[in-house]
């Protein structure tokens, strides 16, 4: 029931909503092919991952606003869906379930899970890399490690600012 009203919060209006004009420049920065999109990348000091996947994301949802959005909305989901896991295995189920509602509609979260921005990408790293690195402190293992170092990795290519909480 949380990951629903969570879709419904980051679906509602997404459709309606105009892009601004942050979400027309990602939409710019990919369009072009792969090269020019990595040098405008470069030149605005932005990692690669949510724009390449922005980049082939038409080509399967279309470019509608709400096709285009969902790549957050989707991220955003995810995000509530990794709140409630990390609250239920460190603090019970009660404390996962209230983490996760509180995450499914919070204004910031849901802001960001509507637009076509990196920003719902960089929440869904920052909560992996938190509940992977709980997971190898509560009991380390290489593959514990492992994912850690992906949710890391993760983290540094959706917004490089997100290292300092990794930090």
């Amino acid at each position: 029931l949380v990951l629903l009203l969570a879709a419904a919060m980051r679906i509602v209006g997404a459709a309606h909503n105009p892009i601004w004009s942050d979400e027309a420049w990602n939409m710019w920065a990919t369009a072009g092919g792969f090269a020019e999109m990595f040098e405008r990348l470069a030149a605005n000091h932005h990692p690669p991952a949510y724009f390449l996947a922005l980049d082939l994301w038409p080509a399967l949802a279309g470019e509608s606003r709400l096709a285009l959005r969902f790549l957050s909305i989707a991220a955003g989901m995810l995000a509530v869906a990794v709140v409630y896991r990390t609250g239920k295995d460190h603090f019970g189920t009660a404390a996962g379930i209230s983490a996760a509602l509180v995450f499914a509609v919070f204004e910031q979260p849901v802001y960001y899970g509507q637009s076509v921005r990196h920003y719902a990408w960089l929440l869904l790293a920052e909560a992996l890399a938190l509940w992977t690195f709980l997971r190898v402190l509560r009991r380390p293992t290489w593959a514990r490690l492992a994912a850690y170092m992906a949710a890391v990795a993760f983290v540094a290519y959706s917004v490089y600012i997100g290292l300092i909480a990794v930090a």
